[in-house]
């Protein structure tokens, strides 16, 4: 009975370790990424190293010396289950010789002792159903592993990723997840590369952004997009975010240009993964309970990011963004944050979006006037808000704290020659939470695919707004008779500019060298104004100060304009006095323009006119009015005519001050 028991107890743990062994087997097969035939057969391989072989031997069909010709057809699993079936027959036969002894000793023994075997045999019985019930649950839990293994890597087959970065299924359709963040393997970055970056990166000014942009493009020739990519990401962090000291403006605003050339040149991995690096770090000192004022950690990074959306790499929705996450923790470290972003593109955010800068001023005020605190930072954020909402660059840039609003024109100025092919940088659009949520935030793919239905609606509506727009600026040329091609170009630009800076560009790219151009449809929409508008006194102030012979050309143009006063309407001349006036005080024009009234041939038209200039510079303060009038020869005859005319025609209360 005892050998009865030992082989069954054999028998149950060949089970286990055949159990055992096709679960290693099946994880080696899946790291190996080994897949099994369909007609169940053994690789060629395994009959080339001399194996084929131990399937006959172990059949009894061949000798061991010799060697089959057929080509047997058998799978890995009919091999394990002749080598168990094998070692269980040499099992029965050494536990049935052991039996046989066994027996003839049973024999002779009374039966006391046979009732006492039956009562322990009994027993042994209930244990080893016992243990064949535990073995049995172990078969069907592995059988069940194994299911889902299988069901596993079926699906796994199904769904694949194209070379665009979206997940696909076998029949090609793109499938929607929470999120598409593809989590890449670990790996350590090659030392040569980031050594090669970060000497790159240390000898970065700003006239040499083209020579550094052109040699880390040939690392990204002869090595992996990713790879060098990351090597950028560790080098500029390391460089500028640090947590001990603030990093030089200079320094920021020069590497934030290469990210942005590199960004263009290379491709928007750069910008994505270098701001995907700077938002999670962000969002990490955050929410950290240790957010303490000396670390000076967020201060390089907001800076990073305020001169990475400068360079025009992202759009005013992520510092938008940042704004309203630091506006609702408001802490003392926030409120220096929203000054510092305040400070560096707090105008340029006004102009990008004006509506979500109005929101944000609102609720800004409403969590300051809601807060316990009256620090001295509060106060001085909303002074740097009320500056901003009012365009005060001044209330800003008179400040001693040594940081300087990003000048958006200096840096496109600056990357204009390092661009290739295209005048400014592609822009990426994405918020907070888009950037945060992927490594890959930069390609939406359920975007992407409602703005390819989209895109003939959109074009057709731009291409309607275009014509709607041409037309207009067709029958305002007709109105105001600019005639010529380039006066249409030159009022186009005036027009479609956002302030005088923006139009002094426009208009001098256009006819740098034709100033009197210029000059003469500037004057002439002007005076065609329903109300006065200082904006082309400003236009014209830039002009003349950016070179001489527009101050030349607005002297003779407003002579002319004077000399031609009998064919313009009331409106016009009402214009044309107060625009001389302006640009006397603005110290554009000298009063010497009067000179081609002829005083000896006074009529109505002129005495109103030189009425209302002289009355306005005598209501003037007595240094401006100085100015104005020191500009007249003291030997001419012109100021003896224009005292004679004070005297005559204006206020007896003007009278002394002449």
């Amino acid at each position: 009975m005892e050998g009865k028991r030992n082989r069954k107890r054999k028998a149950t743990l060949g089970n286990l370790q055949d159990e055992k062994d096709d679960r290693i087997i099946k994880q080696m097969e899946k790291k190996l990424k080994l897949k099994r035939r369909k007609n169940g057969k053994l690789p060629q391989n395994f009959y080339d190293e001399g194996l084929g072989d131990i399937l006959d031997v172990i059949d009894g069909r061949v000798n061991p010396g010799e060697s089959s010709d057929e080509e047997p057809t058998l799978s890995f699993n009919d091999l394990r289950r002749k080598m168990n079936k094998t070692d269980q027959r040499n099992e029965v036969s050494e536990a049935s010789d052991a039996s046989a002894v066994e027996s003839d000793d049973d024999n002779n023994e009374g039966n006391d002792r046979d009732v006492d075997q039956n009562e322990s045999a009994d027993d042994d019985n209930n244990c080893f159903d016992s243990e064949v019930d535990h073995t049995e649950g172990s078969e069907e839990e592995g059988t069940d592993e194994s299911d889902v293994d299988e069901e596993a890597e079926s699906n796994e087959c199904e769904q694949k990723e194209d070379i665009y970065g979206f997940v696909r299924d076998k029949h090609g359709n793109v499938i929607h997840s929470d999120s598409n963040k593809i989590i890449l393997p670990e790996k350590e970055l090659d030392e040569q590369v980031v050594r090669r970056v970060r000497g790159l990166l240390n000898r970065i000014t700003a006239q040499n952004i083209n020579y550094v942009s052109g040699q880390i493009e040939d690392i990204f020739k002869t090595n992996s997009l990713y790879e060098v990519c990351q090597s950028v990401v560790k080098c500029i962090t390391g460089l500028i975010v640090k947590e001990v000291c603030v990093s030089p403006q200079k320094l920021i605003s020069e590497v934030s240009m290469l990210i942005a050339v590199l960004h263009n040149n290379v491709g928007e991995e750069v910008g994505g993964h270098v701001l995907h690096s700077l938002v999670k770090t962000l969002d990490d000192e955050l929410t950290s309970s240790a957010n303490q004022l000396e670390s000076k950690t967020l201060d390089n990074i907001i800076a990073l990011i305020c001169n990475i959306y400068a360079c025009n790499v992202i759009n005013s929705a992520l510092v938008f963004d940042i704004l309203n996450k630091l506006c609702d923790l408001f802490n003392e470290k926030c409120i220096e944050l929203i000054i510092l972003i305040l400070r560096f593109v707090g105008f340029v955010l006004r102009k990008d979006n004006p509506l979500l800068m109005k929101e944000f001023i609102l609720k800004i005020r409403e969590k300051a006037s809601n807060s316990s605190s009256d620090s001295m930072r509060v106060t001085f954020m909303l002074e740097t808000l009320t500056a901003v909402r009012n365009n005060n660059i001044l209330k800003i840039t008179a400040d001693n704290s040594g940081l300087i609003a990003i000048d958006q024109q200096a840096v496109k100025s600056a990357m204009k020659n390092c661009l290739k092919g295209e005048t400014n940088v592609n822009c990426i659009h994405g918020g907070y939470k888009e950037v945060l949520s992927s490594n890959r935030w930069w390609i939406k793919s359920g975007d992407l695919l409602e703005l390819k239905k989209d895109d003939k609606m959109t074009n057709e509506r731009k291409i309607q707004i275009d014509a709607q727009k041409l037309n207009i600026n067709e029958k305002l040329c007709r109105k105001l008779r600019l005639n010529t091609p380039l006066r249409k170009v030159l009022f186009n630009a005036l027009i479609t500019s956002n302030d005088y800076l923006d139009a002094s560009q426009r208009l001098l790219s256009i006819a740098r060298k034709q100033a009197v151009e210029i000059v003469n449809v500037v004057l002439h929409v002007s005076l065609h104004q329903k109300e006065f508008n200082h904006f082309y006194c400003h236009l014209l102030r830039h002009l003349s100060e950016f070179d001489r012979k527009f101050k030349v050309a607005i002297f003779y143009a407003l002579k002319d304009k004077i000399s031609e006063m009998a064919s313009l309407s009331q409106l016009q001349r009402d214009n044309l006095w107060k625009m001389t006036f302006e640009l006397m005080k603005l110290n554009v024009t000298t009063i010497n323009v009067l000179k081609v009234i002829e005083f000896s041939e006074m009529n109505e038209t002129y005495s109103e006119f030189l009425k209302n200039i002289l009355s306005s510079i005598l209501n003037e303060d007595t240094e401006s009015m100085q100015q104005i009038f020191s500009k007249i020869p003291k030997k001419d005859t012109f100021a003896a005519a224009i005292r004679l005319f004070i005297c005559c025609f204006i206020d007896s209360t003007f009278k002394m001050n002449s």
